[in-house]
């Protein structure tokens, strides 16, 4: 799951690590975080139906938010309010572990997984506006 200022991405994937659906719902970028989720949430159904999919079984689930995360609650970046509660509201519904860090490290974590022994350091760089996400590839080195 990765919560951008205005729009939410999910990605599904399988126990060998292959995505197998994702989706994306726009919000507005004044969209309090209950909402958010509560977009997230029928995403992941509607993802899932789509694709016939049940999560029964699911190990896990990462989430991806903007700004310095550290994890604390209550701490403000541009104005906007750390995001509460979404871990507790995805280990409720999902009943999986659940871990939420910022989305550009888990992104960079992603490419350095999906490519083993082809990434030695990373150095990761999300240019990203509002409506769109560019990012680009770690360099192997």
């Amino acid at each position: 799951m990765d919560f951008g200022h205005r729009r939410v991405h999910v990605a599904v994937a399988d126990a060998s690590h292959e995505i197998i659906a994702s989706g994306v719902q726009r919000y507005d970028d004044d969209t309090r975080w209950t909402a958010r989720i509560a977009l997230a949430f029928e995403l992941v159904d509607r993802v899932g139906a789509e694709h016939g999919l049940h999560f029964g079984a699911l190990q896990a689930v990462g989430i991806g938010v903007p700004g310095p995360y550290t994890g604390a609650r209550g701490i403000t970046w541009n104005h906007r309010t750390a995001p509460e509660g979404v871990d507790t509201a995805f280990a409720e519904r999902f009943h999986a572990s659940v871990v939420v860090d910022n989305n550009t490290r888990l992104a960079a974590l992603a490419e350095a997984v999906s490519r083993p022994g082809a990434v030695g350091d990373v150095v990761y760089v999300r240019l990203s506006d509002a409506s769109a996400a560019v990012s680009s590839s770690p360099a192997a080195s």
